[in-house]
């Protein structure tokens, strides 16, 4: 199991649950909102070409869209 798919099976098992909470911001995900995120943001990716052994670069701070990122682009190689 790869690391975006291990996002993708926690939603299906626990999607209701908190995956991410960032009180500062009064923000909060469960597994299944960050996995429709991450699936978002792949697709997105895939559609502008950024495809499977591309290099992609995160310059952020420790900010909630970062981890969107992470697991977006651990998922760009499924749809290849």
């Amino acid at each position: 199991m790869y690391c975006g798919e291990l996002l993708e099976q926690t939603a299906l098992k626990y999607p209701d649950h908190d995956a991410l909470i960032y009180s500062d911001r009064d923000l909060k995900y469960s597994y299944s909102e960050l996995n429709s995120r991450v699936e978002s943001l792949a697709k997105g990716m895939v559609a502008l070409g950024i495809g499977k052994g591309d290099h992609v670069g995160i310059w952020a701070t420790n900010v909630p869209d970062w981890l969107t990122v992470f697991y977006a682009t651990a998922r760009i190689g499924r749809f290849w």
